[in-house]
This record gives C-alpha cells, sequence and structure tokens, in this order.
C-alpha cells in the first residue's frame, strides 16, 4: 500500500509512502520491550522506544527491502526493522549514562529518572530484544550483519571514551568514531534489506556503503549544528555539546587552522568545560568568532557534500522507484538541516 504517495518532495511523503509498515514496526517494538516479569524494566524502556526519533533506522531497512524486491511478498523485513530500532534505542540509554544527560528528545532521560544502573541494564534488555527479533527473521546474513554492527558500536563508543577530551584529536580519528558510533547501523539497516531479498553481492556492499556515508553526513550535520543552529526546530540549542566538552569536527577544524595562543585559548576553554557545569556563554562566543575567522563551518558542510556524493554513487545501480526516490531523499534532509 503506497497511499497514492508518487513523489517525494517533504519527509511526511515517506511517513505516508509506509504507514502501513511503521505502524507494525511501533506495534513489534511495543510488544517485544515489555518484560513479562519486571513491571520497571517496562517501564524504563517504554521511556526511550515510545519517545519516538525520526524511524530513520527502520525506515532505511523498510525502503532498502522495498526496493529490492518491489514485486514479490515480503516477510521478516519488519523484524529487522524492529531490531534495529531497538538496537538504536538500546545505544541511547547507554550514551546517556556515558554523557550523564538530563534530556533527549525533549523528555528526562531513563538515567536521570531512575539512576545509571537501571538505564545500562534495561538497554542491555533492549540489545537482547533486538537479537531475539533478528533470529526470528531466519537470516544468518543479516544476524550477522547487525551482530557485527552492534560490536562496532561499542567499540566506537570505547575509542570516543578514550579520546574523547583529547582537543588534539585528528580529522581521522574524529571519522573513524563517527563512522563506529553512528554509520554502522545505517549501514547495516540498508545491507540487511538487500541480504533478505537474495540481492547479489555487489547491490549488498552498495547499501552498505550507502549507509556509512548517509550515517557519516548524518554525524557531522548534528555537530554542525551544535554551532549554527537558528532555532530549536532541529532538536539542538546552540552549544550543547561545547559546553559538556565535546570535540566535535568544527572544534577540530578551528583548532587546527587557529595560531599558538588561540589554541591555548581553546583548551583552557574546553578543559574548563570538562570540569564545570556552569555555562560560560562568553567563551562560546569566543569560539563562535574564532570559527567565523577560520571559515569552520563551511569546511565541514564541504566534507559533509564529499560524504553526499559518494552515498548518491552508491545508488546508481539500482532501479528507480518511489522508494529509491524516498531513500535519497532522506540523504537530502539529513543534509539540508545545515542550510
Amino acid at each position: 500500500m503506497t497511499n497514492n504517495i508518487t513523489t517525494i518532495s517533504d519527509i511526511s511523503d515517506i511517513y505516508k509512502l509506509l504507514e502501513n509498515d511503521l505502524s507494525q514496526v511501533d506495534e513489534l517494538i511495543n510488544q517485544n520491550s515489555q518484560s513479562k516479569i519486571n513491571p520497571l524494566t517496562s517501564q524504563v524502556a517504554a521511556n526511550i522506544v515510545k519517545s519516538k526519533g525520526k524511524r530513520l533506522r527502520p525506515i532505511l531497512t523498510i525502503l532498502a527491502t522495498k526496493i529490492s524486491n518491489q514485486n514479490h511478498q515480503l516477510s521478516d523485513y519488519l523484524k529487522l526493522a524492529s531490531a534495529v530500532e531497538l538496537i538504536h534505542s538500546a545505544t541511547l540509554l547507554h550514551d546517556d549514562v556515558i554523557d550523564n544527560s538530563q534530556k533527549r528528545r525533549g523528555q528526562e532521560t531513563a538515567n536521570y529518572v531512575w539512576g545509571n544502573k537501571a538505564s545500562i541494564l534495561v538497554g542491555d534488555f533492549l540489545f537482547s530484544t533486538a537479537f531475539k527479533l533478528m533470529v526470528q527473521s531466519k537470516s544468518i546474513d543479516a544476524l550477522e550483519s547487525l551482530a557485527n554492527s552492534a560490536q562496532i558500536i561499542t567499540d566506537g563508543e570505547i575509542m570516543q571514551l578514550q579520546i574523547s577530551n583529547d582537543i588534539t584529536i585528528s580529522r581521522q580519528q574524529y571519522l573513524q568514531i563517527a563512522e563506529c558510533k553512528t554509520a554502522a547501523l545505517f549501514a547495516s539497516a540498508c545491507q540487511v534489506g538487500a541480504i533478505i531479498t537474495n540481492q547479489d553481492q555487489v547491490k549488498i556492499d552498495n547499501f552498505y556503503h550507502f549507509g556509512i556515508n548517509l550515517g557519516i553526513c548524518f554525524q557531522i550535520v548534528d555537530d554542525i549544528l551544535d554551532y549554527s543552529a537558528q532555532n530549536d526546530q532541529v532538536g539542538k540549542n546552540i552549544g550543547d555539546d561545547f559546553f559538556e566538552g565535546k570535540i566535535t569536527l568544527p572544534i577540530i577544524l578551528t583548532y587546527q587552522s587557529a595560531n599558538l595562543s588561540e589554541k591555548e585559548e581553546i583548551k583552557n576553554i574546553f578543559a574548563r568545560n570538562i570540569k564545570n557545569t556552569k555555562k560560560d556563554d562568553d567563551k562560546l562566543d569566543y569560539i563562535l568568532n574564532i570559527m567565523d575567522k577560520y571559515n569552520s563551518i563551511n569546511l565541514a558542510k564541504k566534507i559533509v557534500g564529499q560524504y553526499q556524493q559518494k552515498a548518491i554513487n552508491c545508488l546508481d545501480n539500482f532501479e528507480d522507484s518511489i522508494y529509491l526516490q524516498a531513500l535519497k531523499f532522506i540523504l537530502q534532509f539529513s543534509v539540508n538541516r545545515i542550510y
């Protein structure tokens, strides 16, 4: 059922196009995130899964599946799409503990309400639930793809923890973390759609690399918005990452271009942010001015453009369809947030 959608001109068109699929995904997620033993598990899980993000990752799985197999009865792809979202939800629970976050998607985080221990354990519960759904899909290759993704995400978290306060990290290190923490799940979300429809290895690989490049775009755009968001519609306030002392691409580019005295000041400011919870807007203004001086935001946007083009190139071998249009629109939508 396509709900008479014949062209994609807005993100809402994609939700209408996939309305029936996404409704079933939500039902699967809600059913499988409830504990049969402990009400607290269900309560904490509901805090994250019912808050709903954009559902981009399960949408990627649905679209990749339908691009690969438009004319045949499909099965089990919704279980994989649900598993992808549950993995994502589990990583958010763990991330909020690591970052000591108090708000996500406009509401109090699970760790803030129920504490770190409950948040971590429910994250583990959601991971195991995701794997149960993956097994039910009866595709060993899809299971392997998502299991590898879960492992890579964890490795990326550890990598970020090791160098999270290092102002001197390189662009390459940043991109490696972005690929692990964010892009790996985007990649598997796309790849499993091709796997369960028995596509050849070239198309499986193309979907994987599309997801990698889309995910890196998505992460860089998020980091750019922390220093350039114009309103609250993008879900971020200017300086959120800055005041938490996070080292992201705009800061890396600025630090690399800065002179010695500016480098020292930037280093001192971030050292202070890591140790203190009080926000100093004057220091943020200083950083914004230095960024403007060295054109760091525009440089970061150019890097986004490079990965955007790589992602587009990965879709050259696929036949045009409303689903392919939707996939391309998600890429454009993700990038357009900074324009």
